[in-house]
């Protein structure tokens, strides 16, 4: 049996990526990206985390978050809480991207049937 795997973010699964133009939010704030969002969140400090939701585009966000102090807790688990927060509000907030990844579920879970 083969089980169906999602190694790049191109074509029809591109809006799986934390890159794709969909607001995201994080600690009642709303970012452009999930990328946004996720770089945020490896910090408490609100400056740089306005200054990470100001960046023009979600490669510059990574970049900026790239250079932080992470946060406490943030390699023991926190990133993933973190990813899992950004992740759920991407998706309730753009309907049309949450219908997209339950029928992409629908087709991978058939697939190892």
């Amino acid at each position: 049996m083969s089980i169906a795997v999602i190694d790049k973010f191109r074509d029809e699964h591109r809006f799986l990526s934390n890159f794709w133009p969909a607001p995201a939010v994080y600690d009642g704030r709303t970012y452009p990206t999930a990328e946004h969002a996720y770089q945020a969140a490896k910090t408490q400090s609100p400056d740089i985390r306005e200054a990470i939701g100001q960046e023009p585009k979600p490669f510059a966000a990574k970049t900026h978050g790239s250079t932080l102090h992470l946060r406490q807790g943030w390699t023991e688990g926190l990133d993933v809480i973190a990813m899992s927060e950004v992740l759920s509000s991407k998706f309730r907030l753009s309907p049309d991207l949450g219908r997209q990844l339950m029928a992409m579920i629908t087709l991978l879970r058939m697939s190892v049937l």
